[in-house]
């Protein structure tokens, strides 16, 4: 039994950014009467005072915190004052992420931070902001976005050559490539880190990463080079004269696994001595109920007991319904073992209770964590979308300058004029490229589809229906992540699309009831790692066969094939379906009897056709109404044509 445990580096950010905000305070609080040029003398007087107040008072209320930095936040856009704007979003963002756990709010506030960072080269705020935005993806669980916010953040430490703050950024980027599950990848960054702060003699630092990569290496069951390590931050917390809690029950379990129980027993001790002497009720709680736990495996079934019983009060105490439900499971063994049946029963009953409550809270907390996702994704798209306008406007008021004073010289405004012309039909078409790529997105993962997903999930819910419940939300979180994961990508190998279909494909069948079969077949000479085609191209007309041709049957049992193969040097896709046809479609929805429309279809030849012209390939759309010998109409197959490089 190894409970969650709740110290984690993003726990350190909220130190990070009480540090740096408060050196931000010093920076910059003698600039702000001077260059505030709308402000009054009493504004002045007023910013300096609460600046000065919140960089004295770190532990102040959050919502006084916002309240304050609201209201510098107003003073600064009036005045046009861009370090105010700064100092009061990174603040309102550290209030809202670290305290109040709005974090889509906080995302938002930290964009905008580092947008004006950007626009005016505060490089240390920017570094900082984008330190902490990565710990707001990592707790959303966007990984990716996580990574590539670390990443910024220590190339901008890198060239203001702080070391310190480099060995920061390895250390948060190595415990969010842990979070995702890349083990190994972790174990590089954490090394990273120790190696700097080596060099910087930075003992705090030390002792958290020998902690971090010893906790790697047990992962990986790599024993010996956990002990190492491990050992290696209770030497360094001795010289800091610290508690270490987190090592001592790291050490205990390495030691616990390794069957080495006296030496497990002995760290267990320590830890439960720590969280004792910290008045630390949650790590009391788990270490005797680990303790339980160790004595449990050796037979000595009265000590286990004991501590079992002991650890469940605590865990009642604080009401961790997490550390309840294992120690009712364990004490349930307990009694199992000493053959005690009857309590062996009564504890059995209450931890499958337990287990079911905590069960409904997981999904409940799975579905709100994804409702956040979708939300920052659209706050970003919206954000993506103004800088684009920005962008494009920045580029009219550049031809607009050239004109202008390009006048005395004719053949010099010709050259400009038609390099500003040609420079913007390219920006124009690859802005339309984008348009598309956003609505073929959002046209993949319309609210329609979200909204009946989350209620076929909230049906398995109320049902009770667990495994159905489970299978569902796995496969809808799976189908949102590869769809969000694709549309950023514009160009992904076959292999990665052929295994959206399946996923997409797999999740439709069951929720239309086995309306139809389906069936990929692809040609054994194509290399589907190394084929590469145009993201969200296919699964628009897959959708249309569907919802439009098979779920309409009536009579029959609806076929769908995918075929990929290679005619004359191009790839060609086949997607067939043996549905009611185009027209007989057409009509149902002119009737009304069909009320969402699909989109996908159009904007996926939309910017084919776009793609065609801008890179001069040849893709290609084909639609073939099948009919039989009666005229009736038997289906439609949609073959798409993609350039081929063997």
């Amino acid at each position: 039994m190894q409970a969650n445990r709740k110290h984690t580096a993003i726990h350190y950010g909220g130190y990070l950014v009480i540090v740096m905000l408060v050196t931000s305070f010093f920076l910059l609080f003698p600039h702000v009467c001077i260059y505030s040029k709308n402000a009054s003398p009493e504004d002045s007087i007023w910013v300096k005072k609460q600046l000065k107040r919140m960089r004295d008072s770190p532990g102040m209320d959050p919502r006084r915190m916002l309240v304050i930095s609201q209201q510098i936040l107003d003073f600064s856009n009036k005045a046009d004052y861009a370090p105010g704007k700064v100092i009061a979003l990174m603040c309102m963002g550290s209030a809202n992420g670290q305290e109040l756990g709005e974090t889509k709010t906080a995302i938002n506030e930290y964009l905008q931070a580092i947008a004006i960072c950007k626009a005016h080269k505060y490089t240390k705020n920017e570094a900082t902001s984008l330190l902490v935005l990565g710990q707001m993806y990592d707790r959303l669980g966007i990984f990716d976005k996580a990574f590539a916010s670390y990443q910024e953040a220590v190339d901008l430490y890198y060239g203001m050559k702080d070391s310190s703050m480099v060995a920061s950024g390895y250390k948060y980027f190595g415990a969010s490539l842990k979070s995702a599950g890349h083990i190994q990848e972790a174990v590089k960054y954490h090394l990273r880190a120790l190696e700097l702060n080596e060099r910087l003699h930075n003992a705090v630092e030390l002792e958290y990463n020998y902690e971090e990569i010893g906790s790697a290496y047990a992962a990986m069951k790599d024993y010996k080079h956990a002990f190492y390590y491990l050992l290696g931050a209770v030497r360094k917390a001795t010289e800091l004269n610290d508690t270490t809690f987190d090592v001592y029950q790291s050490l205990a379990t390495c030691y616990k696994i390794a069957g080495k129980f006296d030496s497990a027993k002995y760290y267990y001790a320590k830890s439960l001595h720590v969280a004792i002497a910290t008045n630390d009720k949650e790590d009391e709680g788990n270490t005797l109920l680990e303790l339980g736990s160790l004595y449990l495996e050796q037979n000595k079934l009265k000590e286990a007991e004991e501590y079992e019983k002991r650890g469940l009060a605590i865990a009642i105490e604080v009401s961790n319904l997490e550390y309840i439900q294992v120690s009712t499971f364990t004490l349930a063994e307990i009694y199992a073992a000493g053959k005690n049946f009857a309590k062996a029963y009564e504890y059995s009953v209450k931890a499958s209770v337990l287990k079911d409550s905590m069960t409904d809270i997981n999904k409940q907390k799975a579905i709100t964590e994804m409702q956040v996702r979708f939300d920052v994704k659209e706050v970003e798209q919206k954000n993506l979308t103004l800088e684009k306008e920005n962008s494009f406007q920045k580029v009219k008021l550049q031809r607009k300058d050239i004109l202008l004073y390009g006048g005395g010289a004719f053949l010099l405004l010709l050259a400009s004029s038609g390099f500003l012309l040609l420079r913007h039909r390219k920006l124009k078409a690859n802005q339309k490229l984008m348009e598309l790529e956003q609505k073929q997105l959002l046209a993949q993962i319309n609210p329609h589809f979200i909204f009946n997903c989350l209620n076929s999930i909230q049906q398995f819910v109320v049902q009770n229906d667990t495994i159905n419940a489970n299978r569902y939300l796995a496969d809808f979180a799976m189908l949102m992540r590869q769809t969000l994961n694709n549309s950023k990508d514009g160009i992904i190998s076959l292999s990665r699309e052929i295994e959206y279909l399946e996923n997409y494909l797999s999740f439709e069948h069951m929720r239309f009831e086995d309306k139809f079969t389906y069936s990929i077949a692809c040609d054994q000479e194509i290399n589907t790692d190394d084929t590469e085609i145009p993201s969200m191209i296919i699964q628009p007309f897959v959708e249309n066969a569907i919802r439009h041709g098979l779920c309409s049957l009536q009579t029959r049992m609806g076929i769908l094939k995918i075929s990929f193969y290679i005619r004359d040097k191009f790839l060609y896709c086949e997607v067939d379906d043996n549905g009611i046809g185009i027209e007989e479609a057409k009509s149902i929805r002119q009737k009304g009897f069909i009320k969402y429309q699909s989109h996908g279809m159009d904007l996926t030849q939309r910017r084919l056709a776009l793609v065609s012209k801008m890179h001069s390939e040849d893709y290609k759309i084909t639609i073939v109404n099948k009919t039989g010998a009666d005229g009736q109409a038997e289906g439609t197959t949609i073959i798409i044509k993609f350039p081929y490089q063997a």
